[in-house]
């Protein structure tokens, strides 16, 4: 019994060792993933808008030496995923490198992104110095990308703070952009931030309730203009119920605590307001 146990353990651990019972002779290696391969898994990420996934499969048709047609395909559709995650200099560099080799018919057209990367890396360039003065910009529509870009870059201040400059410069009667909304959210994010002074903080805390009270009676209006209609209505309120940077400003929120008490009855207020509206329509 002893002998045969002892025959077993050594089978055990010869087998967790990847040897085979002929001396010499190792497994294999993992058959490389073709070019090909690596496309179709890039692809099915991207239509599932895995684009994290998609990027980790196709980014390696960057490096020297991939040409031709799967080459093509693969960098478009890279630029595709590199574009929606928001790394807007890299889907710069892929969708170029894509028109050098020629992008293939049935792709998608890559010359809007192109566009779109030129002018954001163009307000990129320009974002330190809005958040020192922003004063300096003196477009509403130049603000309103500036906001853009910022706050896609989690620079949430200089959001906050080009939104308020755009509105400055030209007031919004209808919203339709939604960039009232993103502003409200950028200063939210602001007044929850404890590297930010506490009376900053309470300042944008203050401007956001403003504007989301305005998204309101926006909405409102829309609404008895017969501009929306009642479900879609609904669906926006329940939009912002659920939206975790608004969320910051109920009680409870992570900006909750730095809120004057006046603060905090206006934004309890605005939440029953929503609520009841929401129950008025349903």
């Amino acid at each position: 019994m002893k002998t045969t146990a002892c025959v077993a353990s050594f089978l055990l651990v010869f087998a967790a060792a990847g040897c085979s019972d002929e001396a010499g002779v190792t497994p294999a290696e993992p058959t490389p993933e073709s070019a090909e391969q690596r496309l179709v898994r890039g692809t099915e990420h991207l239509k599932a808008k895995r684009y994290d996934d998609a990027i980790d499969a196709l980014l390696p048709f960057m490096q020297p030496g991939h040409t031709g047609v799967v080459a093509a395909r693969a960098l478009c559709r890279l630029t595709i995923a590199l574009d929606r995650v928001g790394r807007t200099a890299e889907a710069a560099q892929a969708g170029m490198r894509a028109q050098r080799i020629g992008v293939p018919p049935g792709e998608v057209d890559l010359a809007p992104i192109l566009r779109r990367a030129d002018v954001v890396l163009s307000l990129e360039g320009r974002l330190a110095e809005v958040a020192a003065d922003p004063g300096t910009v003196t477009d509403a529509k130049e603000a309103r990308g500036l906001a853009t870009v910022a706050y896609s870059r989690k620079q949430y201040l200089t959001a906050a703070a080009m939104m308020e400059r755009a509105f400055d410069l030209a007031p919004l009667r209808e919203d339709m952009q939604g960039m009232r909304l993103l502003a409200a959210r950028a200063a939210a994010r602001v007044a929850a931030d404890a590297a930010v002074a506490t009376s900053v903080r309470m300042r944008w805390a203050q401007v956001s309730h403003d504007w989301m009270r305005d998204e309101l009676l926006a909405l409102r209006e829309g609404l008895s203009a017969g501009r929306i209609h009642a479900r879609a209505c609904g669906a926006v309120l329940a939009s912002w119920a659920a939206n975790p940077e608004l969320g910051l400003l109920r009680e409870g929120g992570g900006a909750w605590p730095v809120l004057a008490d006046d603060s905090r009855r206006a934004w309890t207020a605005l939440w029953r307001e929503m609520t009841a509206f929401a129950d008025e329509i349903r």
